[in-house]
């Protein structure tokens, strides 16, 4: 008898990112002030991304040299997938601040070329964020470093973007997306995003439909303008495999993914 796979998916990225991914390439534009929400409060994304290798990064925003409390990040994008990716991957975290625009961003850089868990390059970083010349709208920091390795020309990148404040706009949106495959009666999961255990969201209820293999379903839920969930908890029910699965999780970057 054949064994049976099966494989849920769930998946949470803000919605705008999924739709526009880094594209890596400076482009000329005209500089744009930094655009705050009330507070005045300031919404910063550092972004890491890769191709042909694994990296992560650690760090924090500062302002003259100090750090600004509550901007320490921590990323990691490590790619399981076979390579060539032409496309590579990218992860990211925001970060708010209050009354303060960082002039600096500081973090230590580890870039694995070869795969095995060791990085072959470890380097700290400080770098000035330029809002007079920005390689893309709201694009204030990118830092760029490539080669040669085993799995071919590599490439990683650092960002800093703003996400201004819009009066018609004043929320985030993020996208919650469940794929099953090998599951022939479907599942469904349910559940809300918190920040620091406060709900900030919407529930979310995504089901697959039974009979559909694979299938794919997504949602989008919304927080206020600066508030980003730092925890999931989800209910999963797979229609032919028992109770529901509960699920409490820290997020620590986006996207998160979990998979079952």
């Amino acid at each position: 008898m054949r064994k049976k796979h099966a494989l849920v998916l769930i998946s949470l990225l803000t919605l705008t990112l999924l739709l526009t991914t880094p594209h890596f390439l400076p482009t000329a534009t005209a500089p744009e002030p930094p655009s705050p929400g009330p507070g005045p409060v300031y919404h910063w994304k550092i972004m890491l991304a890769q191709r042909a290798c694994n990296a992560w990064i650690e760090g924090v925003l500062t302002y003259q040299g100090t750090p600004i409390e509550g901007t320490e990040f921590f990323l990691e994008c490590i790619c399981e997938l076979p390579e060539p990716q032409p496309l590579g991957q990218f992860v990211f975290w925001k970060v708010p601040t209050i009354d303060v625009i960082p002039t600096d961003i500081e973090y230590i850089k580890y870039i694995d070329i070869d795969k095995d868990g060791n990085p072959d390059i470890i380097e700290p970083i400080s770098g000035f964020l330029d809002f007079d010349d920005p390689t893309e709208p709201h694009t204030w920091y990118q830092h760029l470093e490539e080669g040669t390795g085993p799995f071919g020309p590599w490439m990683v990148v650092v960002e800093v973007r703003e996400q201004p404040y819009h009066e018609d706009r004043p929320f985030f949106e993020w996208q919650l997306t469940m794929k099953t495959h090998g599951l022939p009666l479907g599942a469904s999961v349910s559940g809300i995003l918190t920040k620091d255990e406060v709900v900030v969201s919407t529930e979310y209820n995504l089901m697959t439909v039974p009979g559909v293999d694979p299938d794919l379903q997504c949602q989008v839920v919304r927080t206020k303008y600066c508030t980003v969930p730092n925890d999931i908890h989800l209910s999963l029910l797979i229609n032919d495999m028992g109770p529901p699965i509960n699920i409490d999780a820290n997020i620590t970057q986006f996207p998160w993914t979990y998979r079952h």
